[in-house]
């Protein structure tokens, strides 16, 4: 990439596309991918085996989950600057035989922290255990509101066991009142983009928040399994990513956002140095400045990015937790109200 320098005045050209407010020192919230192990083949998946060898290829060198150690010191550095630690994975994060006792202490250390999880093994005592720990929102990935759609969009998973594990942890938490956002996810995919109004009015009626997402190729999927195409930004629109997040494989490498599913770009690795030190590094400035000066060029990384039009400075996570505040208030609202009048 050509050496720019680094000229803070030039990223004040657009006022709108700016550093989120508070992630000027340290990301507002830090990705962690803890495994590639995962009990479905969702056929929209980068890592699934039809759409690409990345899962397998670690297989094969014995990395299946990320360290408690390199967890820890994420954790621990996240919590130390109060931000949000966003667990998922290139597979199902309850796959990694230590998610529970991750999750808690992170929590200790001072994070806020979000799950992304298919559901599949959130069976009654896990959900108490996240419950228990304060967990602040879990994302169950859902894709359908059907046994018939689900088997399609979640090859593996069982429709029944899910509902019984979300009737569960919904139940429990509405009952004891706790803070634990549940939200669910849908993928605008091919296979499900004439359901996805019935599938979006299924889930309003039991979670917080239904995040209806673009599909993403990240560079292996077929995009004509898209059911939405119509962009968010314009084809030269910055990407939000590296002005407020960062991603962090189970390697330790940091990487500017999830296009770089083989962390081929990484910006540095926290094995060596910490997330502050990479956030605030010269070349971290460069990257972010050539984005805001539109030299996509020189990042070739970004300029061959299928996904960045599909990325929202508006609908994204921080939105959604928004949503699911107010969500959860209606929904243990209307628990207690409809316990109260059958009393």
């Amino acid at each position: 990439m050509t050496d720019l320098g680094y000229n803070s005045a030039a990223m004040e050209m657009n006022p709108f596309y700016k550093m989120r407010a508070g992630a000027e020192e340290f990301p507002l919230m830090v990705h962690i991918e803890i495994t590639y192990v995962c009990n479905s083949k969702c056929p929209h998946c980068p890592y699934t085996e039809s759409n690409s060898d990345i899962r397998r290829f670690n297989w094969d060198k014995g990395n299946r989950h990320i360290s408690v150690g390199l967890f820890q010191k994420v954790a621990d550095e996240v919590g130390s600057h109060g931000r949000f630690l966003r667990i998922t994975g290139g597979g199902e994060p309850m796959m990694h035989p230590e998610c529970v006792n991750l999750i808690e202490y992170a929590k200790k250390v001072g994070c806020s922290v979000g799950l992304i999880t298919n559901g599949s093994l959130i069976t009654p005592p896990v959900a108490d255990a996240l419950l228990d720990v304060g967990l602040d929102v879990i994302e169950f990935s859902v894709d359908a509101a059907d046994h018939k759609t689900y088997k399609k969009v979640r090859a593996g998973l069982d429709w029944n066991q899910l509902m019984r594990n979300m009737e569960y942890i919904l139940s429990r938490r509405n009952s004891e009142n706790l803070k634990t956002r549940i939200i669910t996810s849908v993928i605008n995919q091919k296979s499900v983009m004439d359901k996805i109004e019935a599938i979006e009015a299924f889930w309003k009626q039991r979670v917080d928040h239904v995040v209806i997402r673009k599909f993403l190729s990240w560079g292996m999927v077929n995009r004509k399994l898209s059911g939405d195409d119509i962009p968010f930004l314009n084809v030269d629109t910055p990407c939000p990513y590296p002005y407020e997040r960062c991603i962090i494989t189970q390697e330790g490498k940091l990487v500017l956002c999830g296009y770089d599913i083989e962390g081929a770009n990484a910006v540095g690795n926290i094995s060596e140095t910490t997330i502050k030190a990479i956030w605030n590094s010269v070349e971290y400035k460069k990257l972010r400045e050539a984005m805001w000066l539109k030299h996509y060029d020189e990042i070739p990384f970004c300029r061959d990015c299928q996904d960045r039009i599909y990325r929202s400075w508006d609908h994204n996570y921080l939105k959604t937790l928004e949503l699911s505040d107010s969500g959860r208030e209606v929904n243990i609202h209307s628990h207690v109200c409809g316990k109260d009048s059958k009393d």
